[in-house]
């Protein structure tokens, strides 16, 4: 069974956490010892992620539903029924851990206001496809979601407003903020990684990246210096940012790739697959 998403929490690297079907699984990284598991009979977990205060695991699901669960017993926290039309497909929480985004198949962009009774703060509504990610930046004050309508919009979660819109001849697949926040890079159906700039959009550099397929997940290590690409033709590969230099490829996944991860103090690489595999790399450039 495919693997969806793959998430570590908040400066760590001894756990990190996948969702497939109807289950998320918490594992311990270096024992590959699984920690702990939550079913949700009949649904399908799309994407999750755990709160920057590690006091609860946030998942979105294909009923349309956000699952808030405790992260030590597995319990129910709360609920947020029909959170999304369509499936929730991309969540991001806020770094203050107040206030969650969740993205749907409908293509709306959703701000919630956590808490004892979750409430909805605003729907974002110009994406014209579903949503694929979502990012917050570190002052809370902005995000930038994907979309497979071809577009990627950075959001002012202040004024509620359109920032910025990108748009390409792509179905994104995932958007990530560069580490200093002043440039973006996006990976999708056109096999090729856009390096983007937030402030006005523009396109800085574009490369093929893929021989086949589509490309379904980047992601910047914290350092800035290198990315890490994954997609239909199976391979993990690492690329230098300035340089945009393939550095290293990883081989060993017999399905297309659907998320990849790079851990906080950059030691590992998790990559997950449509196989149901997942794997764990050691991270070429980690610190000494």
């Amino acid at each position: 069974m495919a693997v969806n998403d793959v998430q570590f929490p908040a400066q760590s690297n001894e756990l990190f956490g996948t969702c497939s079907g109807s289950e998320i699984r918490i594992w311990q990284t270096q024992s590959h010892r699984e920690l702990l598991r939550i079913n949700v009979p009949n649904k399908v977990c799309n994407a999750f992620v755990f709160l920057p205060s590690g006091e609860a695991i946030v998942s979105g699901w294909d009923d349309g539903t956000i699952r808030c669960h405790l992260p030590e017993s597995g319990k129910m926290a709360f609920q947020i029924p029909n959170a999304n039309g369509k499936g929730v497909t991309a969540l991001a929480p806020t770094n203050d851990c107040r206030r969650m985004l969740s993205g749907g198949g409908d293509g709306q962009v959703r701000l919630w206001r956590l808490g004892e009774s979750c409430e909805l703060i605003r729907t974002l509504k110009e994406h014209a496809g579903a949503i694929t990610s979502i990012m917050v930046t570190g002052s809370d004050q902005e995000c930038v979601s994907s979309s497979v309508d071809g577009s990627c919009i950075v959001w002012n979660l202040e004024t509620f407003t359109r920032k910025q819109i990108i748009r390409a001849n792509t179905l994104f697949q995932q958007v990530r903020y560069r580490p200093d926040e002043a440039q973006l890079l996006t990976v999708g159906s056109d096999r090729k990684v856009g390096y983007w700039e937030v402030f006005d959009g523009q396109l800085i550099r574009e490369m093929d990246i893929s021989l086949s397929g589509p490309m379904n997940s980047v992601d910047i290590a914290p350092d800035g210096n290198h990315y890490i690409s994954g997609g239909s033709d199976k391979q993990l590969k690492l690329f230098s940012y300035k340089e945009g230099e393939r550095t290293h490829i990883g081989h060993g996944h017999s399905g297309a790739i659907n998320r990849l991860k790079v851990c906080p103090q950059q030691q590992h690489i998790v990559s997950v697959s449509s196989d149901g595999a997942i794997l764990i790399w050691n991270y070429p450039h980690a610190p000494q």
